[in-house]
């Protein structure tokens, strides 16, 4: 499937002009779960340019190369490739994005990842309180963990 399609193949068009973002960061989304995605790019579409947001792994390794985002949101758990397996793939291509990890999923599982680079970790019901600043830290080099990890 061509990327084109991808990312037009969106329930919601994304505003593509920089001078609305706050911050100019430009964010690529990947979930697998259309109303999740629907609800990042609500939560960020004001404060960042949401440049797409996919449903799968593989789709967001293909997004990443073609759109060269400042940072990346996406779920663990996804069909074709997982989160980590898609960032992996592309530190194995010398792309490091800073990623920002939402998931449900305790975080003692996820510890060994903690070493990998700019990477956040926010919790689903953290999201509205904390899913901006974590985009903002990992884009200035920090990790991050929001506060249902701590």
């Amino acid at each position: 499937m061509p990327l084109w399609r991808i990312i037009v193949h969106q329930p919601q068009r994304y505003n593509s002009s920089r001078n609305h973002s706050v911050n100019g960061l430009r964010v690529l989304i990947a979930d697998d779960h259309e109303v999740t995605r629907a609800i990042l790019v609500m939560l960020l579409n004001s404060d960042f340019e949401v440049i797409g947001a996919v449903g799968d792994g593989e789709q967001l390794v293909r997004a990443a190369i073609f759109l060269q985002p400042d940072v990346i949101i996406t779920d663990i758990n996804m069909p074709l490739l997982d989160g980590f397996s898609a960032m992996d793939e592309l530190r194995s291509r010398g792309m490091e994005y800073p990623f920002v990890f939402v998931t449900s999923l305790d975080l003692p599982g996820l510890v060994p990842s903690i070493e990998q680079g700019p990477i956040g970790y926010v919790h689903e019901t953290d999201l509205f309180s904390e899913l901006k600043l974590a985009v903002n830290m990992v884009s200035h080099g920090i990790f991050y963990i929001s506060r249902s990890f701590r």
